[in-house]
This record gives structure tokens, sequence and C-alpha cells, in this order.
């Protein structure tokens, strides 16, 4: 009876140790997948490829598609989003990057006049319930969620005009984008080209990043960007992307319109796996004192917004004169 049990013990052991081998091993081909969705099952078999995989989401889910579109922010534009400025992952010694908050009708605004493409929006999972969209994403979850899932994460992001997001990897057990309106440019490349992109963990956001800007390298880093090779590509509405874990990757906005929701999964399995990370991102909360979050001038906004408007009416003015003249 005991040798019986102790029998037992080993196998789960064992299954364990093979599952978090398996969830810790990463792809490092340099070619991305265009697949055809059959069912849940086939799509998670493609998936523990770990290799970047593309797929019409406008087939499988066209209702969800259509339903985040700029309408849809317009009814939602008293909740607050997060927002995060985009040279502040460039700054010297900064290892972590703080958000500000602002109602969604402000961020829209602010993006509508930067012309820099300093700013991006994510992490917005608070957004999605406090809106009462909750539901409508929990109708992809036969879709897209693995078996076993213990947790699942959705999110809502956006951006400025050719704003885009830090080179980052995630090492959830699945992550997925889906393009709602507009386009965006990705950059992917394997884990292999870790060494040359100096990895920081943000515990305090549970964000791994590089700190060399991908899409405009700095000068320092010329070198390492000849190391390494890219997958370059495009994503238009109704299109998706799976993300494996490890693999490197960042988004850029073409337009100021465009919308995209990311759906993330965990198992039991891959919190094991990655407990380490995870310890250490409980034992960072614990030790942080309340931050305050950064501010932005609303004033600002508006300042920005007084100006575009009257840019605009003085070239209209100008337009009619000459007309006039004419």
């Amino acid at each position: 009876m005991n040798l019986f049990f102790h029998l037992i013990i080993f196998v789960i052991i064992f299954i364990v140790y093979i599952n978090i081998i398996h969830l810790l091993k990463t792809s490092e081909d340099l070619e991305i997948y265009e697949l055809d969705y059959k069912d849940n099952d086939y799509f998670q078999e493609v998936c523990n490829l770990k290799q970047p995989a593309t797929f019409s989401y406008e087939q499988i889910h066209p209702n969800f598609v259509d339903s985040i579109n700029e309408d849809f922010l317009e009814l939602k534009s008293n909740n607050d989003v997060k927002i995060k400025e985009i040279p502040d992952y460039y700054s010297e010694d900064i290892k972590s990057v703080d958000y500000f908050i602002l109602p969604l009708k402000s961020y829209l605004t602010l993006i509508k006049s930067d012309t820099h493409g300093n700013y991006i929006s994510e992490d917005n999972h608070f957004f999605i319930e406090e809106s009462g969209t909750f539901d409508l994403y929990q109708t992809n979850d036969d879709i897209l969620q693995p078996k076993f899932s213990v947790n699942k994460k959705y999110d809502l992001l956006c951006g400025s005009k050719n704003a885009h997001t830090t080179f980052k990897y995630h090492n959830n057990l699945r992550h997925y984008l889906v393009i709602h309106s507009g386009k965006i440019k990705i950059k992917m490349t394997p884990w292999k080209s870790h060494k040359y992109l100096y990895p920081i963990k943000d515990y305090y956001n549970y964000e791994f990043r590089s700190p060399i800007n991908i899409w405009k390298p700095q000068r320092k880093y010329f070198q390492e960007m000849d190391k390494m090779k890219f997958l370059d590509f495009e994503l238009e509405k109704g299109q998706a992307l799976y993300i494996p874990p490890y693999w490197w990757y960042s988004i850029q906005y073409t337009t100021d319109n465009t919308i995209v929701s990311a759906f993330t999964y965990d198992t039991l399995t891959n919190y094991i796996a990655t407990s380490k990370d995870i310890g250490l991102y409980y034992l960072q909360q614990s030790n942080t004192k309340t931050k305050i979050s950064k501010t932005f001038d609303l004033p600002e906004i508006n300042e920005s917004n007084d100006d575009a408007f009257e840019n605009e009416q003085d070239e209209k003015q100008t337009e009619t004169i000459q007309e006039s003249s004419i």
C-alpha cells in the first residue's frame, strides 16, 4: 500500500515536470504561421508549436470585431483608462514606467492632437469590467481559451498615430490580439535574441522589456540591432495574432483610430513554471509603498484641442479668401 502511494506521487510529479519542461521550451524559427480556424482543439495544437500565428477573426466572431468601434468608445468615454508616455521607456536608469489615468474621452482628445506618437493605452482590464463589456469579451473564451485555464485577462489597447509599445515578452500560456479598426505594424524576434536586448524585469508592473527603441534604435545599440533578425508584418481590421510566450514583440499604431483587444490565459501548471517571477512580483508589491499615479494637466489637452480647432478654422478662412479673390 505504501509502495503504491509513493508510485502515485512519483507519477504525478513526473507528469507535472514534463509539462513544465514543455511550457519553458521556446521555438526559435523566424517564421509566422497563417492558419484556418477549425475548432478549439485544433487551434490549441497549433499554439503548442509556439510559433506566431495569424488568423481571420472576422470569420470566427464577426459580432465581436464590429462591436468594439469608435461609437463604442464614445458610449464608454466617461470611464477611465491607463496611459503611458513612450519616451519614459527610454529614459536612463528607469526600471519602472508609471502610468497616469484619464477619462477615455480626454485620452481620445489627447491622441488626436499628439503629432509625435507619444501616448499608448494598455492594461485596461478594469475599464472592461467597469464599462460593462466583460460579458462581451467573455464570448471569446470558447474560441480562444485553452483547457484547464485558471485565470484570464482581457485588455483594450490603442495609441496615438505612430506610437508603439515597448519591445517586450510575456510568460503567459496564451496571448492573443484582435484588431477592431485601423492597422498595426508588428516587430517580433525569438527568445534567442534576448542576449542582445538587455532585458529589464519590471516586477512592479510585471513587464519584461528591452531598453532598445526597436522602431528607432538609439545609436549605442546599433551593433546589437545588426545581430538580430525580425519578423515585420501588418494586421488590419478582422485579423488576429497569437503571440507565443518568450517571443519579443512590439506594436506600432499606424492610425489614431486603431483599436485592439488582447486576451491572456494561464493554467495552474504555467503558474508553477513561472512561480519565480510571480513570487518576485508579489514580493515587490508587498515592499512598495502606495504610489501616486502620474498626473496630466487636463487644460493642456483642452488647449491643444483648441489650437487644433483654431488652426483648422484659419485654414478654412484662408481657403475662402483665396476663392473670393479668384
